[in-house]
């Protein structure tokens, strides 16, 4: 196999693989942005996607066949870059590829040029929260007190006894 013949591969791979990389971040990018279309937008998009993902599908067979036609060389067969596989599934991705960006020109144009979905007019505006914080309660009065009444001291069991804050300190509180 010549070395013309091999960069011939190389580049028909590396063409293949930039088609299929740039179709798939089209998906992405109008996947991202097309949360809230209405239903003409909606058509365009999805067509646009199933064109694109079509394209992707025969990029892979273009790859899968180039690496066949090596494997053929290899085995002390012919390759060519012309053969029928390689260049009708390369022809093909290119055709879905060029559709599915044009559907995605429609799709852009559609949403720009289209008025919102009517849900969209009807939401509720974003809630605001009080982020203020509430004021802690007084504290309150602890003391020991033994069983006998005594306040504590060495060797007496002892019991905690809370006093609750008058109702005043209460409702200042709130």
């Amino acid at each position: 196999m010549t070395e013309e013949l091999k960069k011939a591969f190389d580049f028909a791979a590396d063409a293949t693989k930039q088609l299929i990389t740039v179709a798939t971040g089209v998906i992405t990018v109008t996947v991202l942005f097309s949360k809230d279309i209405g239903a003409d937008s909606r058509w365009w998009a999805l067509r646009a996607w199933a064109a694109l993902i079509i394209s992707v599908v025969f990029g892979l067979a273009v790859l899968l066949n180039l690496s066949g036609n090596l494997q053929n060389a290899a085995n002390g067969g012919t390759a060519s870059i012309n053969s029928f596989g390689i260049k009708t599934f390369a022809q093909i991705q290119g055709g879905f590829f060029l559709v599915g960006i044009v559907l995605v020109i429609g799709f852009g144009y559609v949403s720009a040029t289209s008025k919102p979905p009517d849900d969209a007019k009807t939401a509720a505006p974003p809630a605001v929260t009080n982020i203020v914080a509430q004021a802690a309660p007084p504290p309150t009065k602890v003391e020991m007190v033994t069983s006998s009444g005594h306040r504590g001291a060495r060797g007496h069991a002892c019991r905690c006894v809370r006093e609750k804050p008058s109702s005043k300190a209460s409702e200042a509180a709130k």
